[in-house]
């Protein structure tokens, strides 16, 4: 199919609407016979479902409109070759050619990257509804900029603008040559970390003590521009489900540059500086990954009656031996403000429940009619345990809690005496599906819904805490862990 598109679009650029319309009725008349269906495509009880018909906008001829009505109602005749369900999750699995030989300089290969891409996320992304504007004119302001790309950089930004307006943190750019992209943001970058607070650029983390800039500074300027136009500079390739998300990966790229020194203005103390700060090659600077780094160990005790589980340590543990050594404090501090390093979501629920608790609801494609989202059935962390754990549990999240951290949290929530403290979650949540576009780059999706049992979303929204707590900019120089404070407060409270 990739070869008649490329055989067909040569004898379209250049016809009448009329006459484009006769060429694509004869073509697809040459496809074969088709057996339409009764029953295959019953969607009342859908969660979401292929509009029929959505291509009426396109001021298609009657006949063509007739044929793909035609289309749309016919059964597959085999299990699709090109999509089919993982094993267990039924995400989808795409099965399409990455032809990695192809040069970018091929416009027609750029389509079909752009038209792949559309047609995937169009039949196959279970959160399609939730882009901003509508699919289709996605597709019609792409079509210009992928054709007229001057260089394989404008190809990767006008890329990039699409995978962007499918607000899907899964859904990230990956250039066969990442090269290109890597310059386009810096290949160096100056050794600060740094993290939005109040809507400001803020450094949590220096890691050269001679450094003038220190935690705590407001950085406004980055050689002599607001950091807004820098921040609109790197938004064609911030996709992300939500703002908090955005920002969080702007911050990454926020002080990068392909110079050996960058110069930026800071306000300390309501003073303006202007500082110079020396560039490092990205992997000279050892970064500490989360915001936060309460030691090695999955679990310790913050106080006597205070345990701690920081799931990003959770490998290897034995969750029975760790959960009997906190079982007689009063209080337990969940730290999902990372990735688990591993799946504890039923195994560690075992201990915090008294009864099966469901927590959540999936939606998955229908084989055999692409576009069609159908609900499953709810599923249940925790058993019957009467020697459940009794204290109560605060759940910490922010913007660093993304998709088997989100499910977890969802998972952990509705535990006894349980609270969830902290900020907007990453909001994409759901077994990743990967796709490989012509010339070998990669991005990917969501491929299946993951609901409260409700149906109540999550994805874009994220997990929305109990107790809403942000950082400031006076926790972040003082060194507090805001969060973590709100959430002892409860714990050890009578």
């Amino acid at each position: 199919m990739d070869a008649e598109l490329f055989r067909l679009i040569p004898q379209l650029l250049t016809v009448s609407d009329a006459e484009r319309d006769k060429k694509l009725i004869t073509w697809i008349s040459q496809l074969g016979e088709l057996t339409p269906c009764d029953k295959c495509k019953e969607s009342s009880e859908a969660a979401l479902v292929h509009p029929a018909e959505f291509w009426l906008g396109w001021n298609l001829s009657a006949e063509l409109n007739q044929q793909l009505a035609r289309i749309y109602a016919t059964e597959l005749p085999i299990p699709h070759y090109w999509v089919k369900p993982a094993p267990g999750v039924a995400n989808p699995v795409f099965n399409e050619k990455p032809y990695t030989n192809i040069s970018y300089q091929d416009s027609g290969f750029r389509l079909l990257s752009l038209f792949r891409l559309w047609n995937i996320i169009h039949y196959y992304s279970p959160y399609r509804d939730l882009t901003e504007q509508p699919w289709e004119q996605v597709l019609l302001n792409a079509i210009p900029a992928i054709v007229s790309a001057k260089s394989e950089l404008d190809y990767q930004l006008a890329l990039a603008k699409v995978i962007y307006a499918i607000h899907d943190t899964h859904s990230q750019f990956n250039p066969a040559d990442f090269s290109l992209l890597r310059q386009f943001i810096g290949t160096n970058s100056a050794p600060v970390d740094v993290r939005f607070v109040e809507q400001q650029a803020v450094v949590y983390k220096v890691y050269q003590e001679t450094l003038p800039i220190r935690v705590g500074d407001i950085i406004t300027h980055i050689d002599n521009k607001a950091i807004t136009e820098r921040l609109e500079y790197l938004r064609p390739i911030a996709a992300a489900s939500n703002e908090p998300t955005r920002m969080r990966n702007w911050a990454r790229w926020l002080l990068r540059a392909n110079t050996e020194q960058l110069e930026v203005k800071v306000l300390r103390d309501n003073k303006a500086l202007t500082l110079v700060l020396p560039m490092l090659p990205l992997d000279a600077i050892e970064r500490q990954r989360f915001y936060y780094n309460y030691g090695d160990t999955a679990s310790h005790r913050i106080t006597p009656e205070i345990g701690y589980i920081r799931l990003d340590k959770i490998a290897g543990v034995n969750i029975s031996d760790m959960m009997q050594q906190l079982a007689d404090t009063k209080g337990l501090v969940i730290d999902i403000r990372n990735y688990p390093s591993d799946f504890v979501v039923f195994s560690l629920a075992e201990y915090l429940y008294p009864q099966p608790y469901s927590f959540v609801k999936f939606t998955k494609m229908h084989p055999s009619n692409p576009g069609q989202f159908n609900w499953g059935d709810q599923i249940a962390v925790g058993k019957e345990n009467p020697d459940y754990y009794k204290g109560k549990i605060a759940i910490l999240i922010n913007e660093q809690t993304q998709s088997m951290a989100e499910y977890t949290t969802m998972a952990f929530r509705g535990a006894p005496k349980a609270k969830v403290f902290g900020s907007t979650t990453a909001g994409a949540d759901g077994n990743v599906s990967p796709i490989i576009l012509p010339g070998g780059d990669t991005t990917g999706l969501s491929g299946i819904g993951v609901f409260y049992p409700d149906k109540t979303p999550t994805q874009r929204v994220g997990i929305v805490p109990d107790v809403f707590v942000t950082p400031t900019v006076a926790g972040i120089k003082a060194g507090r862990d805001e969060v973590l404070e709100q959430a002892l407060q409860y714990l050890q409270a009578d």
